[in-house]
């Protein structure tokens, strides 16, 4: 069977564009009449995970330690025995005169003979002579111009005259004695004045 003559209007747009192409000195892509499949569009890249965290290590606990109990607080001071004083122990007062002393102030003044027993403390002025078996004390005081006997003479004042004393004598350091000590036993203190003979030691 024959194949039927194409149409005559196609003949005419072929030779059109033969006439075209001899004419256009460029240059001609033919594309593929097939149409390029669209290309996919790739994936995004996952966005970077973040680090995992560091495991956190576990924080050993620290032992438990018992807790000391403070010993009991110590006595108080009240409560402790008192130390002993250190202060020196005080020095012994004068012994006080017998309440049979008598004493002659230093307003009183007394001219001649003088006796008496058992002690006289005198502050005041005498002249004449003094006896006595008793203790005979001179205060600062006294001013004496007699010869005297007695048991015991202890002067701390001025004495001018010669003192005779079976027991002692005594002379303080405020003692200024001019005459003669006859006596037992003699003590003289630091700064006392004696101006005359001594004769100590019992008599035979």
């Amino acid at each position: 069977m024959a194949k039927p003559n194409p149409p005559q209007k196609d003949q005419r747009l072929s030779g059109a564009l033969r006439n075209s192409l001899s004419k256009f000195t460029g240059r001609v892509t033919v594309k593929d009449e097939k149409e390029e499949a669209p290309t996919a569009p790739r994936p995004a890249a996952p966005a970077p995970r973040p680090p995992a965290a560091a495991p956190r290590q576990a924080t050993p606990e620290a032992p438990h330690r018992p807790t000391a109990t403070p010993p009991s607080s110590p006595p108080s001071q009240s409560s402790r025995p008192a130390s002993p004083s250190k202060t020196p122990p005080a020095k012994p007062a004068p012994a006080s005169p017998p309440s049979n002393t008598n004493r002659i102030g230093n307003d009183v003044t007394i001219e001649g003979q003088l006796r008496f027993r058992d002690q006289l403390n005198v502050n005041g002025r005498i002249k004449g002579e003094i006896e006595s078996e008793g203790t005979l004390v001179i205060e600062g005081d006294a001013v004496i111009d007699a010869n005297i006997r007695a048991a015991s003479v202890m002067v701390q004042g001025t004495v001018t005259g010669n003192i005779t004393a079976r027991d002692e004598i005594r002379l303080g350091s405020t003692a200024k004695v001019v005459g003669n000590l006859t006596t037992a036993t003699l003590q003289m203190e630091a700064g006392a004045v004696f101006s005359g003979q001594s004769k100590v030691g019992k008599s035979s």
